[in-house]
């Protein structure tokens, strides 16, 4: 083998192994892209459980009731809107990307459907406590509370599918 020869095999050699290297690369990010939607359901999850098992509990144990009404107004809206954000991220990344499975599609639908729902039910709900009609109120919160149960369930559920 002369020089020359020698040469064009190490170029082949080395553009094989880079354009493999490049290959595998992409296949690992498609893989680990594949778990995108479980990491913005896990978020989810772990800010769903933060608000409803720590934050609330505490302010309400800690803060005047005349208090935590102001700050529970200023958060909850923040959550909810938060979560729509993460849920619609979720849901491009299900279209660009092409997840074969139909539950992260369904698990976002529900959770962005359900918290607008929430973040739009937030306005009437306050007004309905301000008013003084309870039980408006009562209804309004208990649609609220069921609705981020059921973001909270199928975000934990959807992965098992």
């Amino acid at each position: 083998m002369n020089l020359s020869t020698k040469l064009t095999v190490c170029n082949f050699l080395k553009e094989y192994t880079v354009t493999h290297q490049i290959s595998q690369w992409t296949l690992n990010n498609m893989q680990t892209l594949n778990h995108f939607p479980v990491l913005l359901s896990g978020i989810i999850i772990g800010m769903i459980m933060m608000q409803v098992s720590i934050v609330a509990p505490t302010i309400f144990r800690l803060i005047d009731m005349k208090d935590t009404g102001p700050f529970l107004r200023s958060v909850f809206p923040k959550l909810f809107l938060t979560v729509i954000i993460l849920s619609i991220i979720s849901l491009l990344f299900i279209y660009f990307y092409g997840l074969n499975s139909r539950a992260p599609l369904i698990a976002s639908l529900v959770t962005a459907v359900a918290m607008t729902t929430c973040y739009v039910m937030v306005p009437a709900t306050n007004a309905a406590k301000d008013s003084g009609n309870e039980n408006l109120f009562k209804k309004l919160h208990s649609a609220s509370v069921l609705l981020t149960v059921i973001v909270l369930i199928v975000n934990l559920g959807w992965c098992f599918f």
